[in-house]
């Protein structure tokens, strides 16, 4: 456009022209959400460049199914959300050969110091690209041994929520 709204930056055009091997980006937003036409549009352009980009789009409440099995297979949840629209507990997951990576909703958009609201898509779905390239995640680990709470312990008093809130946080436990 002649703003550049999906002009990708040169970082961006660096990391898809590097890539060797497929990478999958799943759009989970659904079509009614106001950013799907323009993360439509953003995918386009990801995939113009690199024909290592799959694209593929599963709307939690049109494509039940799908969604279903995509929420088993990564322990994703979905909720109510405005206008009868049902909302994924993430909005995109970026996959490559058993590594994944999950771009949350409310990080899509950021407010600058004067308020406009500045949309981050690109840096997220490239960092996620980026993330999923790099053989080693993120680890986060826990003491066992001592009578410390487990992280396999789903009771009142076990960790297994925080285990699955740090995995969709990308991190590796």
């Amino acid at each position: 456009t002649t703003d550049q709204a999906f002009t990708l930056s040169p970082p961006t055009l660096a990391l898809l022209h590097d890539l060797h091997e497929p990478v999958e980006i799943v759009s989970l937003l659904p079509k009614a959400d106001p950013l799907a036409v323009e993360a439509r549009h953003l995918l386009d352009a990801y995939r113009a460049e690199s024909s290592q980009i799959q694209l593929r789009f599963v709307d939690p409440a049109r494509d039940v199914a799908a969604f279903a099995a995509l929420g088993k297979e990564h322990d994703l949840a979905a909720e109510p959300g405005e206008q009868g629209t049902t909302l994924a507990e993430a909005a995109f997951l970026i996959r490559r050969k058993g590594q994944s990576w999950f771009i949350h909703g409310h990080d899509l958009v950021r407010q600058d110091e004067a308020g406009r609201a500045q949309m981050r898509l690109e840096a997220l779905l490239s960092e996620g690209i980026a993330r999923v390239e790099q053989r080693e995640r993120l680890r986060v680990c826990f003491l066992t041994g001592h009578g410390e709470r487990s992280l396999d312990d789903t009771g009142s008093e076990g960790l297994n929520e925080l285990d699955r809130l740090l995995e969709k946080s990308n991190l590796e436990t």
